[in-house]
Formats: structure tokens, C-alpha cells, sequence
């Protein structure tokens, strides 16, 4: 599984951080951070949540 963040199109709300707090945080300037690109299984049903939640759609789950 790959998680990824469109850097063009987050506006950083965070949203996506508190349902996936294992796998995404704010920086200290509120900037979206991966804590992991590879996260395992057991995280999928908060990262598709997380995903579903971003208002703009920056962020995507694939398999790899």
C-alpha cells in the first residue's frame, strides 16, 4: 500500500491527520507530513478514511 499527498493541492486542514494520527501530522509551519509512504495493512480503515475526508483530495491510497 503507497500514500501519497499532492502538495499543489493540500491546504493542510489537518483533517486527514485525525483520523490517521500513525501516518500524518502538521509540521510546525501546518504542512502536511507522511510519517510513512508504505503504511501497513492494519492502518487501511483509518487511511481510507483520512483520504475520504480530505476536502480538496489531496491525498491518495493505492496497493503497490
Amino acid at each position: 500500500m503507497k500514500l501519497r499527498v499532492d502538495r499543489n493541492l493540500c491546504i493542510a486542514t489537518g483533517m486527514c491527520a485525525g483520523f490517521s494520527p500513525d501516518a500524518l501530522d502538521l509540521d510546525a509551519m501546518g504542512q502536511l507530513v507522511l510519517l510513512t509512504e508504505n503504511p501497513p495493512a492494519s492502518m487501511r480503515a483509518d487511511l481510507q478514511q483520512a483520504v475520504s475526508a480530505c476536502p480538496v483530495q489531496a491525498l491518495s491510497l493505492t496497493e503497490e
